[in-house]
């Protein structure tokens, strides 16, 4: 995990090998709930997660708001992975280890969505902001 306060000073982001960790978890979501979409890497598993996705304000913050368990869609994608599922954002959060994508059916979508926007420090998307989301599921990210 790693701390990215200086993240969008305008740079090229290049993340170190540090960058990169194998097993990670929070108190709701388990590796292999965080890795969903990872592609294998040199025989395992790798992404990068921010101190933001992962830390006290993230991820566990929208599932205590929302107050029910979250299935998560994508978290953490390399570039040719953001490329391959459709994404045209030359600077996606995911990339970044930033952003995740929250299953939502279209019955539970506004609700997950207003939990969302009540965390702190949260950008969260529309479909209309996101098209590869649409209604099947809620872009959240801390940039």
């Amino acid at each position: 995990m790693y701390d990215n306060t200086a993240l969008f000073s305008g740079q090229p982001y290049k993340p170190a090998c540090s960058d990169f960790v194998s097993n990670v978890s929070t108190s709701h979501f388990s590796w292999s709930e965080l890795s969903v979409n990872l592609v294998h890497s040199y025989g395992s598993l790798i992404g990068v997660f921010s101190s933001g996705l992962l830390g006290p304000g993230g991820i566990d913050a929208v599932r205590d708001a929302y107050g029910e368990p979250l299935t998560l869609n994508s978290t953490y994608r390399d570039p040719q992975h953001n490329h391959d599922v459709g994404s045209t954002a030359l600077n996606s959060q995911h990339m970044h280890g930033t952003a995740a994508d929250i299953h939502t059916p279209p019955a539970t979508w506004q609700a997950v969505h207003d939990s969302a926007t009540h965390v702190p420090g949260a950008t969260v998307l529309n479909g209309t902001q996101d098209p590869s989301c649409a209604s099947k599921c809620l872009h959240v990210d801390w940039r």
